[in-house]
């Protein structure tokens, strides 16, 4: 049962519809994708159920700012659903999902189109808090959020000098919607934008902020401020946790208590090997591999083969990656190998730090690297950035 004196909420972000897999078959890659609106869906059922007054999208709803049709569609019939349930929706876009300038997509997200149709409400200011009041319940609710600026510099904070003016005094609660990294819950090689603590600490208005980007969720209480971050609704590369998937139910009291609790996603399985090269069959490695990546393999299940060590060149070439993909591709989902951490003897049979790394990631990185240093302009920056990021997220 529900309680009518509650106000419930549903908030999901970090969805990446659309996302695109390298080296994955067109069929493979349609199913994959379908395991990407699962999440979504899951999302949006559990709201109509629980029969939630709000539902929140905190960004990156798609991959990309041109999504296919088939995605599109997809959104427009949740979209339907949420309406039909009478429930509303309020989102932001993402970094992913945001045109880098007027020239791409010309400037359009695809939040727009959904926007324009009355299926949910678009906040699309940069640059100041966007405000909407809603009566539910008995509270009167004042929705804020802001959209990030897919030029802003990195380390810049997109909340830094911005006032809450438009927030009735009469408000009740107040709610933040934000798409954007949060100082203490980012990577520290990660050159981007992102909030301050500081500026959340002395953010007035803001009682509940919800915050998209951050695919792995969490909560933070800043003084009286509620910090809740849903989390991607599925695993979107190797190295995740399985139990990361999931979206966030909350209720909302007239005395301002916030309670919540996070529902979890089934992902698609996915299984990591770490196999050092001198750990192989010495006589036949690439039937060893194949033995043990067999054992893991379902056709559900995407695999990832971390190969580790130094090795010769004649051992390097004995382990076949060629064929060793045509013998496990039947079997799993999808296989993939990583030799960032094998190296190869070179003529002189030095190895270790003069070794010679097997690794396309790294003739990347270095690639983009050096691109990074021949531009200024923060557009193209961050189009090399992006760039890099979906390249290596295919290994």
């Amino acid at each position: 049962m529900v309680n009518p004196a509650l106000v419930r909420i549903v908030a999901t972000g970090d969805n990446h519809l659309n996302r695109f897999y390298d080296r994955m078959p067109p069929q493979k890659l349609e199913e994959r994708r379908r395991y990407l609106r699962q999440g979504f869906r899951a999302a949006v059922e559990y709201a109509v159920t629980w029969r939630a007054h709000l539902f929140f999208i905190a960004g990156d709803l798609f991959d990309q700012s041109d999504p296919r049709n088939v995605d599109r569609a997809f959104v427009a019939h949740c979209l339907a659903r949420l309406a039909t349930a009478e429930v509303q929706v309020y989102a932001v876009s993402g970094n992913h999902d945001t045109p880098r300038h007027s020239g791409q997509q010309g400037g359009t997200t695809p939040y727009e189109v959904y926007s324009n149709l009355a299926a949910l409400h678009y906040f699309e200011s940069t640059t100041e808090i966007e405000t909407v009041v809603v009566d539910i319940a008995g509270l009167r609710i004042a929705i804020g959020a802001v959209c990030p600026d897919p030029a802003a510099p990195a380390g810049t904070d997109p909340l830094a000098g911005l006032v809450w003016s438009a927030r009735p005094a009469d408000a009740n609660l107040g709610i933040l919607l934000l798409h954007s990294p949060v100082e203490g819950h980012m990577l520290p090689a990660w050159e981007v934008p992102q909030i301050a603590r500081r500026t959340l600490e002395t953010l007035e208005g803001a009682d509940l902020i919800l915050i998209g980007d951050s695919h792995q969720p969490y909560t933070q209480q800043i003084g009286a401020r509620t910090i809740i971050a849903p989390g991607a609704t599925e695993c979107m590369t190797f190295g995740e946790a399985a139990d990361l998937p999931g979206f966030v139910a909350i209720e909302l009291g007239s005395q301002r208590q916030i309670t919540w609790q996070r529902i979890g996603v089934p992902p698609q399985p996915r299984v990591e090997l770490h196999v050092r090269a001198a750990d192989l069959d010495a006589t036949d490695p690439l039937a060893d591999l194949v033995r043990r990546i067999r054992a893991v393999c379902t056709p559900e299940t995407l695999v990832k083969l971390h190969l580790d060590g130094i090795v010769t060149q004649e051992r390097y070439h004995a382990l076949g990656l060629r064929p060793l993909h045509e013998a496990i591709q039947p079997h799993a989902f999808h296989f993939v190998v990583d030799t960032t951490g094998l190296y190869l003897e070179d003529e002189q049979h030095q190895i270790a730090e003069r070794g010679v790394r097997a690794s396309q990631p790294e003739a990347i990185r270095a690639y983009a690297a050096e691109l990074l240093t021949t531009t200024g302009d923060p557009a193209e920056r961050a189009t090399i950035q992006d760039a890099l990021d979906r390249l290596l997220a295919c290994y």
